[in-house]
């Protein structure tokens, strides 16, 4: 007759992962993807309703977001931006009235006809040009520049800083802007799906470290050992820490701490604690049994309060009065201190399988570019971006070893180099975000932010904060390297296991 195991049993060996959680957040990202891609073709409808209904050009009043204008004349450029890239000229309509458009400056030979007719007393009219943009607020600097220039092309004191307003109105058509659309709820999409993405990452990574150790312990243990073990669990004497799902029988550990594991007490040569974090952060201890074979296993991880101290002497006590002669902590007591405050886990025996690097390599990459719109979200907030630095760290080396099932070297040095560059991808992501919203009036458009990204460096020499970048990526670099520690220190090791 066939072996039944116990209640208890069967639920310990029970491989049971979440699917409805997996299911649930499978269908959120696709619902998010589906939610990014709807939003960023109603932006594309909306954008091109607005070219549809173009509206005749408003000086005073900046309510069509996309405008047109058909000038009798155009003059030459009176004022052009920092970079060249965009002149200012004066318009003039049929009925004489003036305006300020802004043009590329590569556009300008298409105008050279009426600009050429605009300072000939012969010649027979160009062909009709019509101008199209959006209204931007004249400022004060163009204004500066506009009433000297009028006046000189006028050769007459028409206009001054009093009636500004009156005869060139409140905006100007900036023709080099075309309609755009408000991304926001597509970039929340992506934002939403990364975060779920991640967490999908994490959860497959923690289910893989389980059914590994699970594993382990079945191929390590004959049936006769697992049946022993489950018919301690049911015997009277056994210590069960609910809490911890930990059973303490007069053989063997039953721990569930990282997944199924059962150690046999004879095989135990020293129990040890690990505290980890400080006090500001709620320190928590692991209780950490290990074999003959060197190998380390944590069979507990409980928080260091009151109960927490009574749990975890309670644990070892018990351990002791089944091995009163085993090794207990250190020469310098029963704790030592963790790294997991500031440094980022790594598979003890990485080296022993390869890892999916492609796989590994899209998940880091995910992870990264969390860590980077975290970096941005910093940058908005108006603190130091780099303190983000361990965020792309950690989530590139957790999405590599999620999606690629191991973290072994290989994937170190992938994670290590998409965090490196992801780092000065947000830092520069960052800046060209901002310069965006000054420069372009928080208009971001496409177009505005491929100019944006395109003409930052131009941008931060003409601004004088190339040394807040250089700082932002500095401490950016600074605290991975510290946070990270552990994989810098192993990716350049020429050990062959990592420590």
């Amino acid at each position: 007759m066939e072996y039944q195991y116990s209640e208890s049993m069967n639920k310990l060996l029970e491989r049971r992962p979440n699917r409805r959680v997996h299911i649930i957040l499978i269908a959120l990202m696709v619902i998010t993807i589906i939610g990014s891609v709807l939003g960023y073709v109603f932006v594309k409808i909306e954008i091109s309703k607005s070219k549809e209904n173009v509206q005749t050009f408003n000086p005073k009043s900046a309510e069509s977001s996309y405008s047109k204008l058909t000038p009798e004349y155009l003059s030459d450029e009176f004022a052009a931006e920092y970079d060249d890239s965009i002149n200012y000229l004066f318009a003039i309509d049929k009925d004489n009235n003036p305006y300020i458009v802004a043009v590329k400056a590569e556009d300008m030979n298409q105008y050279k006809d009426i600009i050429d007719y605009t300072y000939s007393n012969t010649g027979s009219a160009p062909a009709e040009v019509t101008l199209k943009g959006t209204p931007r607020k004249i400022d004060d600097e163009i204004t500066g520049l506009a009433v000297d220039s009028f006046n000189t092309f006028y050769n007459s004191n028409v206009v001054n800083t009093s009636n500004f307003n009156t005869v060139f109105g409140d905006y100007y058509l900036d023709t080099t802007q075309q309609p755009s659309g408000n991304y926001a709820f597509m970039s929340l999409c992506i934002l939403i799906f990364l975060v779920l993405a991640f967490i999908y990452i994490y959860l497959m990574d923690k289910e893989r470290k389980s059914f590994k150790l699970r594993k382990t312990t079945l191929d390590r243990l004959d049936n006769t050992a697992i049946k022993d073990a489950d018919r301690e669990i049911n015997e009277i004497t056994t210590k069960y820490f609910e809490s911890q799902s930990l059973y303490l029988t007069s053989s063997y550990i039953i721990s569930t701490v990282h997944g199924f594991e059962i150690i046999k007490l004879s095989e135990i040569k020293q129990v040890y604690g690990c505290v980890y974090g400080n006090n500001k952060k709620k320190p928590k201890s692991s209780i950490t049994v290990v074999t003959n074979d060197d190998r380390q296993h944590e069979i507990a991880i409980i928080k260091l309060d009151n109960r927490g101290n009574e749990l975890l002497n309670d644990i070892v006590n018990n351990i002791r009065t089944c091995l009163p002669d085993i090794v207990y902590g250190f020469e310098g007591g029963f704790y030592t201190r963790g790294m997991g405050n500031n440094s980022i886990d790594i598979d003890t025996d990485a080296q022993l399988v390869k890892s999916n690097v492609v796989l590994g390599t899209i998940g880091a990459f995910i992870g990264a570019m969390l860590g980077g719109v975290i970096w941005i979200i910093i940058g908005e907030l108006g603190f130091i971006a780099g303190i983000a630095g361990f965020a792309m760290m950690y989530f590139a080396i957790k999405g590599y070893s999620g999606l690629s099932g191991r973290l072994d070297k290989k994937g170190q040095i992938i994670s290590l180099i998409i965090a490196l560059i992801m780092i000065f991808v947000a830092d520069y992501s960052s800046y060209a975000l901002n310069f965006c919203k000054y420069y372009f009036d928080g208009n971001y458009s496409m177009n505005n932010l491929v100019t944006s990204f395109k003409n930052l460096p131009e941008y931060l020499t003409y601004a004088d904060v190339w040394g807040s970048f250089i700082k932002d990526l500095a401490i950016g670099y600074a605290l991975s390297i510290w946070s990270g520690f552990g994989i810098f220190r192993s990716v350049f090791s020429k050990n062959k296991k990592v420590k």
